[in-house]
């Protein structure tokens, strides 16, 4: 009829077209992550990315950054007086699910024995974030040291020179139950002294707790309790001049966190925040083991 034929729509239209609608800033920043080594985000072995790998990418992510830091907890933190509800394990996995994808950059999550590892292995993650812990041996501690050496192998300057901004960095988050921290504590030392990019979470339950879970004993015997340390205070007399707190409450922690992202020193160096658990507080996924393990050893 000699019209001109209209130019085809923006892609992003002709996907919504499809009825698929498109995907969203977030999805697309997490594929551009998930498409580049260490998630830097921006080339290929020098070669910029082609959006079309982004593009289509992007739609499979959508499900993996459906949580909101912002939203409400799944479960209660406060009792029907309106007063917080003392913090337990699930509040804490919660509460780090929201902090790691409410942050700008890629987290490693490093997992230490017990419910560190058990509680948080099934925690949904952005494609650009990494989960390491020790899947055979289960060395209580070694989270401490190692997470110092993620710091550093994720891009962490220790002392930038004078009058430079240190480097962004991959931010790392160091889950560790109080017997396992007591191991190798001395070490938040060294990562608070290279200003390393690292938070601590202590579960503090007073022990061990997948050994009570095993053979807990007579009630008279302590063997699977450890020695109550201030946590927090610790972390202060080791130089983190960071956020160095204990907290009680899903409150609590939950300002806690935002205190680690609330100021640029502790945002780009080292924080402590000390959980304190009822005894017998632990996940389901911890409490199977337990009892297979006792079964097993003829202990139930």
């Amino acid at each position: 009829n000699g019209e001109r034929a209209s130019p085809p729509p923006p892609k992003a239209e002709r996907v919504a077209e499809n009825g698929s609608p498109p995907p969203s800033p977030r999805a697309m920043e997490e594929a551009r992550l998930a498409l580049t080594p260490g998630g830097m985000g921006a080339s290929f072995d020098g070669f910029p990315l082609w959006d079309g790998a982004v593009q289509a990418a992007a739609p499979s992510l959508e499900g993996r950054v459906a949580v909101e830091p912002d939203g409400a907890m799944a479960s209660p933190d406060r009792g029907a007086d309106g007063r917080p509800l003392p913090l337990t394990v699930q509040h804490l996995v919660e509460a780090v699910v929201r902090w790691v994808h409410a942050q700008p950059l890629p987290v490693t999550i490093l997992a230490d024995a017990g419910d560190a590892l058990f509680a948080f292995a099934d925690m949904p993650l952005r494609p650009s974030d990494w989960f390491i812990s020790q899947g055979f041996y289960c060395s209580i501690g070694y989270t401490v040291p190692a997470a110092l050496g993620a710091a550093l192998a994720g891009g962490a300057t220790a002392r930038p020179r004078r009058g430079e901004a240190p480097a962004e960095a991959r931010r790392v988050l160091c889950l560790v139950g109080d017997g396992a921290f007591q191991m190798t504590a001395q070490e938040v030392s060294s990562a608070a002294r290279l200003q390393a990019p690292v938070t601590y979470l202590v579960l503090d339950n007073s022990g061990y707790g997948i050994e009570r879970l095993i053979h807990e004993g007579p009630p008279e015997n302590d063997y699977n309790d450890v020695a109550r340390w201030d946590y927090a205070g610790l972390a202060r007399a080791l130089g983190v001049k960071g956020v160095a707190r204990r907290v009680g409450t899903a409150q609590a922690l939950a300002e806690a966190l935002a205190a680690v992202d609330g100021s640029a020193e502790a945002a780009g160096g080292c924080n402590l925040i000390e959980a304190t658990l009822a005894r017998d507080d632990v996940s389901d996924a911890l409490r199977r083991l337990g009892d297979a393990i006792k079964a097993k050893n003829k202990l139930a």
